[in-house]
């Protein structure tokens, strides 16, 4: 691997995903995409899983890790869903034809904010533990 640029070109450069179907007969994201903040979110998601390898504690490391896969999921999902009510009016049908794939991306986002916040707690923990000892 040669770094994050690599990375990028080998997970956004996926034609035989083209034609894959998702839940409901959504469609895969195509190259033209809605978000014009798609490609940087990528490249910064990229960023934080290569950054994410070079952390010291191997549970942190692995959490960061399993945090930017998510974070890729809900990128991804969040552009079709963009896509797809776009190219339907965006009516209140359309928004509700899709709540399936709403709610999931309403929960992916949900367990990114959680799993972003167990080291912080973990280090909170630790400090309480380390200052009720030093009483």
């Amino acid at each position: 691997m040669n770094g994050p640029q690599q990375v990028i070109d080998e997970t956004t450069t996926r034609p035989e995903a083209a034609d894959t179907p998702l839940a409901d007969g959504e469609e895969q994201a195509t190259a033209e995409t809605v978000d014009p903040a798609y490609a940087d979110r990528r490249r910064r998601i990229c960023q934080y899983r290569m950054e994410s390898l070079e952390n010291l504690n191997p549970l942190n490391a692995c959490l960061a890790g399993v945090n930017s896969d998510l974070l890729d999921f809900e990128l991804h999902l969040g552009e079709v869903l963009r896509q797809t009510i776009a190219s339907g009016g965006a009516s209140l049908d359309d928004i509700q034809r899709h709540s399936a794939a709403i709610d999931m991306l309403i929960r992916l986002s949900k367990q990114i904010t959680q799993i972003s916040q167990l080291p912080q707690r973990s280090r909170n923990s630790h400090n309480e533990a380390t200052a009720g000892k030093r009483r």
